[in-house]
């Protein structure tokens, strides 16, 4: 079997089961969901980049060209929502989606009509492609898609007000600087304005490469602990891995062993994912229980040291008063007891 084929074809699985992943751990999220139309975008990208070169039926391979600027409008559709809605998650702008949305179904429209691609030819498995003028609407298009994306992830990197956030969108606009640059270099540039298609089989890289850092920013923003991104990732590129081994094996003795090491990893990445989900979550409960603990003793300080300052201001308000009592006392003159009578005598008076 072709090993070009194993590599988009696995390409596109892998993106897909990242779109996949990511709307399990994070389904309520609309950006997830854009996230994932962005994927399908990718993934029928690098298929119909792979058909459009491989293939030599001509009528197959033009509809195969023709599709992958369908593929990437629909992508560069994606991207402007994604980038709209990530990562507050809110409602995409009516007039934008609106607006963006009339824009991709024309360039669509314009890329099924043979006003884009008019013509194709054939030179060492590569497909060449004879453009129109549509070219420049899609150009216009799917670049401008990209600008205005990128500016407003940038706008939001400095609109931020948590280190979070600003981490999660300095690692988005990494990967998306990293993947526009590839992609649109080598499959947009050296095409259209130099007649160079040899790169353009190197789609399923940038494609998978873009995927990953995007999902990874995602689920990261969404507090999932990295060791849980890794270890699934992980896991899920070593099923790919042996998936790959069990396509490219020529005999069926080694496609039945490969699809048995491949089920026995399934099981075990399985058990593995589960048991990290396990501990990290019961540290979890006993971080949370720590926490409390130290709410609680720190309450009981608290609750001590009012009570020192209460004990403190009985004992100086008994010596104030037991001070402000004597000195009273010792002002008021003494006098008889009441049960003494007092007899006044009188002088005699003689007569």
């Amino acid at each position: 079997m072709d090993t070009s084929f194993l590599i988009a074809i696995n390409s596109a699985v892998v993106a897909l089961g990242i779109a996949i992943w990511v709307i399990i751990h994070s389904r309520e999220r609309r950006s997830s969901k854009y996230f994932a139309i962005m994927v399908l975008g990718i993934a029928g990208w690098i298929l119909t980049n792979y058909f459009s070169n491989f293939l030599r039926d001509y009528q197959v391979v033009l509809w195969m060209n023709k599709l992958i600027f369908v593929t990437t409008s629909f992508f560069g559709w994606g991207l402007v929502i994604f980038s709209n809605v990530f990562p507050e998650d809110q409602l995409p702008n009516k007039k934008l989606y609106a607006f963006i949305s009339v824009s991709a179904f024309f360039v669509i429209a314009v890329s099924l009509s043979p006003y884009l691609v008019q013509d194709i030819s054939f030179l060492n498995h590569i497909s060449i492609i004879s453009f129109g003028w549509g070219i420049y609407l899609y150009f216009v298009f799917l670049l401008g898609c990209i600008i205005f994306s990128f500016l407003t992830i940038f706008i939001k990197y400095f609109r931020a007000k948590t280190v979070l956030v600003k981490k999660t969108i300095r690692l988005l606009i990494g990967g998306f600087g990293l993947f526009v640059t590839l992609s649109v270099a080598t499959n947009l540039f050296l095409p259209v304005f130099w007649k160079k298609f040899d790169l353009t089989n190197l789609a399923p890289l940038y494609g998978v490469l873009f995927t990953g850092v995007v999902a990874f920013a995602i689920l990261k923003y969404r507090f999932l602990d990295v060791r849980i991104i890794l270890t699934e990732m992980l896991t899920f590129i070593i099923w790919i891995f042996i998936l790959f081994r069990v396509l490219s094996a020529e005999t069926w003795d080694k496609r039945l062993l490969e699809g048995a090491l491949l089920l026995l990893f399934i099981i075990f990445g399985i058990l593995l994912i589960r048991s990290v989900h396990n501990e990290i979550k019961r540290r979890e409960e006993v971080e949370a229980l720590s926490k409390r603990l130290a709410k609680a003793l720190r309450d009981i300080r608290a609750k001590n040291i009012h009570l020192q300052k209460l004990l403190k201001m009985r004992s100086e308000f008994l010596d104030i008063a037991s001070h402000q009592l004597r000195t009273l006392l010792t002002a008021i003159p003494c006098s008889d007891p009441p049960n003494r009578r007092t007899t006044t005598r009188y002088p005699r008076l003689s007569f």
